[in-house]
């Protein structure tokens, strides 16, 4: 059996290519997955140690290396995917995460080892046209609570290859290529090469020891304080491969307080010049490394230490020829990270998968110099001119929330493409987005929720002036930018946790600064934070104000924040109790934030017990309301007993003094109650709320109820027209648990679909009575919504509003509640009643409809272009959409297109072609946007959306 995954690995595959350019393209894709697996030395081995694809090979993990998360652990299950050249991140993924899945489930053959045989074609279903780069894997135990990784806590990857007349050499040891060692210290350099080949040591260019064949077993002796620079060569010619390392002995640590004025993280003082602080309290020394040391390991760059000994600092002279810079710490000589407080990182794995418009002139990784992330210094970072002076935040208790995920929102999954569809939500009408996290997290295409450093704008979505534009001109259509902060835990690839990792515990350190050994709640993922350090505090702080300071950020809505807590409980019953330490650390968070900017939201994803959200309301905070389950229930039609009450939308049942309940009926976190609807819709012999038209029709009742009662709201992205795909959809179709985090479809075709966009409308009506009324915001109101008729009364100074919602399976005539005696108008119908003296009415609703009521005869929203033929417009095809130069109509034979007319989302006329036959029409002149086309023809008019990219 041999020891295979480790190092970085070079396949030259010179009889397969036949330039310089292909081969220098190959080595740095090589060299970047290397870069990966030189952390994951000794933890996995193969037998065969070079596979093929067909051929039954045997994985051995030994949970004693790398994070040793699973000593001890009796019943291991493997996680495995592949890499696969030309797409991003895990490829054919086997295992059911959190499940005694017996695909993955692996034989314990004792001391802490545990194996599993596979064929590689059958066991992944990988076509064979499709090139293998790397296996992966992460272990676990049976309900994934406890995790095998890399000593870093990262993915395990081993190097693949089905050549075997190839040279493939994994070299084993040492892991690192740079690092400090004590004297004396004994230094075993190991590898397995897949050809008998000649092996030579050179140290500091001297020849120490020669062989010829598969295996090196050599040893280093530490026997001076002097640089040691280890080349290992392989091969000959150009078949040669290297492999080298460099070691020094620990410096003599100086210390001298810090610099007045300078914070942790980079000091820029000018183009040239920068200070670095590192917190790292409990370490013995610090190395820098950077373009602008070449990245050797030097003990001139060594960082001086505070004398309190908390922090370690240099200043670095930089060359004023390039804009970009990069560097990293070696801590304690073992401990390679980005610093902390990086404002930018580079990522060797995930970089190039963002497309050159989103994030233009990237700056290069340090190929073969630097492993992991790196963080960025810009010297000359672009001036963005702000011209939000005079915008004001919406007040708590009129908010208007829109959550939003810019991965599956639009397809361009971009700042710039999201500021040309604001037209869409601001005549929607909402006053806020709240962003799922946008700093950085591990891979591309995550929810946001793992993140590795809280102060990095992550790179996917755009540049740093791409964001602030974005928040600029959200600003300047009235809409404030909340972004999510996750501050419970960090994951494995935040130097929050890597540099106080035990390796022996495979957990943080007893004595982290950051992390808890084990989480203090039964929610935690990641790894939870110590809210009660004076570490977690200060870092807590800086990168807020930083966030609100560089990028105007209106507020923050705080994951879990039930999770600010050093109180253990192993349940929820225990964990959601009332909890004085975790109210005194969140108003000092609070306080702290407000000192930047008093108008700031904090907004508490906290479902605690209801004594302590009313404290933490009436001192300023906002708190998450999840209405997701009874308001499904009302439009599923499940509705006896109290199924689905949903009186608490009516913030005063919590005893609370101040609207700051931020109630929803979708977030990112539930179910769609479109798919609910259709899916587990209740039925009768002469009525289904499964069926499309009904459950749309539902949701719009809903949504008259919702946003009827006062008090902030929050929508979640496409659930004003009723999406179908479910939360747990897979990107193949199918649903599982697993998927949650997965792709999902944008869908912007659903503004063609005139029953989805009646949904749209329904919403959109509502926001703009909100938007309009004052009495939409009265503290004098009733709400009756325990059973499947619903009613909300609004009592105002000038202007009464009644609105009703039947959730009954049949037509039934319930009694309406009025305010007062006479007439009172109904908004969609333009119909009246007469309200007799006694103030209640028995009106006739049908099962699912909806009504809004007035005192007086108001002017109803505009929100539609005009009459068309629905299906009309169902019958012709506007392709391609989205579009950049022109689009396309297919209409029926029989049909005659005779003009057409584009509208922008504001209703604004912005081209007409009043004698048109043909079927292309160019929008090249148009900006980016979502539009309208109405097309005349001679069977009637017709309506079809497009987008503009």
């Amino acid at each position: 059996m041999v020891q295979i995954l480790s190092g970085l690995v070079f396949i030259y595959r010179l009889f397969r290519f036949k330039n310089i350019r292909a081969m220098r393209f190959l080595t740095l894709l090589l060299s970047i997955f290397g870069a990966i697996s030189t952390l994951s030395a000794q933890i996995v081995t193969l037998d065969p140690a070079f596979p093929n694809r067909t051929e039954e090979v045997t994985i051995t993990y030994d949970a004693t290396q790398g994070s040793r998360g699973l000593v001890g652990v009796s019943q291991v299950y493997a996680h495995m995917g592949l890499i696969i050249e030309g797409k991003e991140g895990w490829q054919y993924v086997q295992g059911n995460w959190g499940t005694d899945d017996p695909k993955v489930k692996m034989t314990n053959i004792g001391n802490n080892k545990h194996t599993i045989k596979v064929k590689i074609n059958e066991f992944y279903g990988v076509p064979a046209n499709e090139k293998i780069l790397q296996m992966t894997f992460v272990f676990r135990n049976v309900d994934g609570s406890k995790e095998g990784k890399t000593a870093n806590n990262q993915d395990i990857y081993l190097p693949f290859s089905e050549n075997s007349g190839e040279l493939v050499v994994n070299f084993i040891s040492p892991v690192e290529k740079l690092f400090v060692a004590a004297p004396g210290q004994v230094i075993p350099v190991k590898l397995q090469a897949s050809l008998s080949s000649k092996i030579q040591v050179l140290v500091n260019d001297t020849l120490k020891f020669e062989t010829t064949g598969t295996d090196l077993n050599y040893t280093l002796f530490v026997t001076d304080k002097l640089k040691k620079n280890v080349r290992v060569l392989v091969g000959e010619g150009d078949k040669q491969q290297e492999f080298s390392f460099t070691y020094i002995v620990a410096p003599d640590v100086v210390k001298e307080a810090l610099p007045e004025g300078v914070k942790p993280g980079l000091n820029l003082m000018s183009k040239t010049s920068a200070i670095m602080v590192l917190t790292a309290p409990l370490k013995k020394y610090v190395h820098i490394l950077g373009d602008f040391n070449d990245w050797q390991l030097d003990n001139n760059y060594a960082l001086k230490q505070s004398p309190d000994e908390k922090y370690f600092w240099i200043s670095v002279n930089l060359d004023d020829s390039t804009r970009y810079h990069t560097y990293q710490y070696l801590v304690d000589g073992k401990i390679r990270i980005a610093d902390p407080f990086s404002t930018l990182v580079l990522d060797p794995n995930n970089d190039r998968f963002i497309p050159e418009e989103t994030f233009p002139d990237l700056p290069a990784y340090p190929e073969g110099k630097a492993t992991g992330y790196v963080s960025l210094i810009d010297t000359s970072p672009e001036e963005y001119t702000w011209s939000d002076q005079n915008f004001e935040k919406p007040k708590q208790e009129r908010m208007v929330i829109y959550e939003l995920l810019l991965r599956d929102f639009i397809g361009k999954r971009n700042y710039q493409t999201l500021i040309d569809t604001l037209d869409y939500l601001q005549n929607l009408g909402i006053n806020a987005i709240e962003f799922m996290p946008v700093n950085e997290f591990e891979g591309n295409l995550s929810w946001g929720y793992n993140p590795s450093f809280h102060m990095a704008l992550d790179k996917y979505y755009g540049t740093p002036a791409a964001f602030k534009a974005l928040v600029d001109e959200c600003h300047r259509r009235g809409i404030a930018v909340i972004t999510d902060a996750v501050f419970n835990h960090a994951f494995g690839q935040s130097p929050l946790v890597q540099m106080y990792w035990d390796s022996n515990t495979g957990k943080p350190a007893a004595s982290a600064i950051y992390a808890n050994p084990d989480a203090k709640h039964p929610f935690n993922v990641g790894y939870d934070l110590n809210h009660e350090s004076e570490y977690v505090k200060a870092f807590m702080d800086q990168v807020l104000a930083y966030w609100v300071n560089e990028y105007h950020i209106d507020g923050f809505r705080f994951d879990l924040s039930k999770g600010f807590t050093q109180n253990q409980s192993s349940d929820d019953g225990v964990f959601r109790r009332y909890d004085a330490s975790r109210i005194a650390i969140l108003k000092r968070m609070a306080d702290e934030l407000w000192k930047v900017d008093p108008q700031t939201y904090v907004i508490l994803e906290h479902f605690a017990e209801n004594l302590e959200e009313q404290e933490l309301s009436n001192y300023g905070m906002m708190l998450w309301s999840n209405y997701n389950h009874a308001m499904g229930e009302a439009i599923l039609g499940y509705t006896n007993n109290g199924n689905s009450d949903v009186n608490g939308l009516d913030y005063r049942r919590r005893s609370f003094t101040k609207a700051h309940q931020v109630t929803y009926m979708e977030s990112h976190d539930e179910e769609r109650q479109y798919y609910k609807g259709v899916q587990f819709g209740n039925t009768t012999a002469n009525y289904s709320a499964k069926e499309k038209e009904n459950v749309l029709l539902r949701i719009g009742g809903a949504a008259t109820i919702f946003f009827g009662i006062p008090g902030p709201k929050m929508i979640w992205q496409f659930g004003e027209l009723g999406y179908e795909y479910s939360i747990n959809r897979c990107t193949n179709g199918t649903i599982n648990n697993d998927c949650r985090l997965s792709e999902k479809p944008e869908r912007w075709d659903y503004l063609d679909d005139i029953e989805r966009y009646r949904v749209y409308s329904t919403f959109a009506t509502m926001l703009q009575l909100r938007n309009t009324h004052e009495v939409f915001h009265t503290s004098q109101f009733t709400v009756t919504a325990r059973d499947a008729f619903k009613q909300v009364r609004l009592d105002g100074d000038t202007l009464d509003v009644v609105m009703a919602a039947s959730f009954e399976l049949s037509n039934t005539t319930p009694n309406i509640s009025f305010t007062h005696s006479g007439t009172w108008y109904e908004l969609y119908s333009g119909q009246t009643v007469e309200v007799p003296a006694a103030g209640t009415l028995a009106i006739p609703f049908k099962a699912g409809e909806y009504r809004v009521y007035f005192d007086r005869n108001i002017m109803r929203p505009d929100i539609t272009l005009d009459q068309v033929d629905t299906e009309l417009s169902a019958e012709i095809a506007l392709f391609p959409n989205p579009a950049t130069a022109s689009i396309y109509l297919e209409l029926p034979q029989a049909l005659r297109l005779q003009s057409y007319a584009i509208f922008d989302f504001q209703g604004k006329l912005v081209d007409i072609n009043n004698n048109f036959s043909g079927n292309a029409i160019q929008i090249e002149d148009l900006n980016a946007g979502y539009y309208f086309i109405r097309l005349l023809t001679d069977k009637g008019a017709a309506v079809k959306a497009f987008v503009k990219q």
